[in-house]
């Protein structure tokens, strides 16, 4: 991880404000882990990645596509990896901590979603409505506060 930071990609500047770390960028680590290739790509480049360029990217790795796919399916797509939560509604990080959590749930027979997606427009509810059925068959599911 980066030295400056400790892995957190952002140091703070004065009590409450922080600002992105000067030496690895927010990217979190040092050099030599974001030079490291995968797929002649390196961590930096995929970090750069946005969730669409990302879903193509990992589509042979289950279990990383299927995340990374359902914030595509949920129109986040123009979203970067590398994201900084400062610069994020808190619709958007409420979303992608229920999909980051949603494997566990596929092992589950009984689901309840108490008030984890009132902060989703009309529109953002439906599409989630949506993959919850196309994603979990012959379990219950229980949405309340929609």
């Amino acid at each position: 991880m980066c030295k400056i930071c400790q892995g957190k990609g952002k140091i703070k500047e004065i009590e409450g404000i922080y600002k992105i770390c000067p030496k690895c960028n927010g990217n979190l680590f040092n050099d030599t882990i974001l030079n490291l290739k995968f797929k002649n790509v390196t961590l930096k480049e995929v970090y750069n990645f946005n969730i669409t360029e990302a879903s193509e990217f990992f589509k042979n790795f289950k279990k990383i596509y299927y995340q990374i796919d359902l914030l595509n399916k949920m129109k986040l797509g123009e979203l970067r990896l590398n994201f900084q939560t400062d610069n994020l509604t808190s619709n958007i990080i409420n979303t992608i901590n229920i999909f980051s959590n949603f494997n566990e749930l596929q092992n589950s027979n009984l689901y309840i979603i108490k008030n984890a997606i009132s902060f989703l427009s009309n529109s953002q509810k439906l599409r989630f409505i949506d993959i919850l059925e196309s994603s979990i068959e012959n379990n219950t599911i229980i949405l309340e506060a929609i």
